[in-house]
């Protein structure tokens, strides 16, 4: 849509894009926060690279002068960005990337391998996203999620999961963007 606002305001005066910008600035922000986690990166660090790679390619650098908060804990990730831009024009100024997932057990069952039969534990797992920007409001989203060849996983819904682990341990699954969630225990 913007491209063809584009083209057809560049023959039709008075229209004409002089720049946009908004959407697809937080929604890098939002992937910086994911990739930061999945790359084990600091936030600092994908920030940097993606201002300059703002600069190159003539995105609104503006916006990603950011302030952030980031927490963890055993069932999330949050990030927040302040974006003194915007509050400065007297627009809301956050946006926010949040990953929550719940496990619990569901029971056991025997599993036949090469190593010969093992109890394995098996978990229901909820796992959602959430997105928020100015520009959309907030969106839930679901990523796919990914297992160790030793991990049983089977999606539910779009949200949930049933994942078999070997009893009494710990894995760890990883969504499509590769950040990591434990299940287990």
């Amino acid at each position: 849509m913007l491209n063809y606002l584009a083209w057809y305001s560049a023959g039709h005066r008075p229209y004409v894009i002089a720049r946009f910008c908004g959407p697809l600035e937080s929604a890098e922000l939002i992937a910086a926060a994911r990739a930061s986690i999945a790359w084990n990166q600091s936030l600092d660090y994908v920030l940097t690279r993606l201002r300059e790679l703002g600069r190159q390619y003539g995105h609104c650098v503006e916006l990603y002068n950011v302030t952030y908060s980031v927490s963890r804990g055993d069932s999330y990730y949050k990030v927040v960005y302040s974006i003194p831009f915007l509050e400065s024009k007297g627009l809301q100024g956050q946006v926010s990337y949040v990953a929550t997932w719940n496990s619990s057990l569901e029971g056991f069952y025997i599993k036949e391998t090469p190593y010969g039969a093992l109890i394995y534990a098996l978990y229901r797992v909820k796992y959602i996203n959430y997105y928020s920007a100015p520009q959309w409001g907030t969106v839930e989203y679901c990523p796919s999620l990914e297992a160790p060849s030793e991990v049983d996983l089977w999606r539910l819904t779009s949200c949930e999961w049933l994942v078999g682990i070997p009893a009494n341990s710990t894995v760890t699954l990883r969504d499509e963007f590769g950040v990591p969630i434990e299940v287990g225990g």
